[in-house]
């Protein structure tokens, strides 16, 4: 589905410019597609960086720039999960994800979700819960 989309794509592009020429004449064009032929393959396929951190925490020392000084400082995905008790909700991501024909996913985490305090492991928190869901997606 998405070699034949795109391929479309490609062959609106380069018929588009030559359209509005003569108006008197009515060219015809068929397009054949034959979705069991493959012509061309991505080498690594399509892929996404997936998020599994939420909780806020900013780095306040004043060498760090960013946290306190920046309009987004947490990125575009920070806070991006829904909750882990809300299964549509992640059942929506889920179809999603297969629908995109993901192939890879990377993960983002951060250390201070499985231990928040030198010395304390918490494997079971609302953040562990949402890396397990996506890495079981995985």
């Amino acid at each position: 589905m998405k070699r034949v989309f795109f391929q479309l794509i490609l062959l609106s592009i380069l018929i588009i410019p030559g359209c509005g020429g003569n108006q008197n004449t009515v060219d015809k064009l068929t397009i054949s597609i034959n979705r069991d032929i493959v012509k061309y393959q991505m080498e690594g396929g399509i892929g996404a960086s997936w998020h599994a951190i939420s909780k806020a925490k900013i780095d306040e020392s004043k060498d760090y720039k960013w946290a306190l000084r920046s309009v987004n400082s947490r990125g575009s995905a920070w806070g991006g999960n829904p909750p882990v008790s809300d299964t549509k909700a992640w059942s929506q991501i889920y179809d999603h994800a297969k629908w995109l024909g993901l192939n890879w996913i990377r993960v983002e985490l951060s250390a201070r979700m499985y231990e928040p305090e030198k010395g304390r492991f918490d494997w079971g928190n609302e953040e562990m819960m949402a890396l397990y869901n996506i890495l079981d997606w995985c």
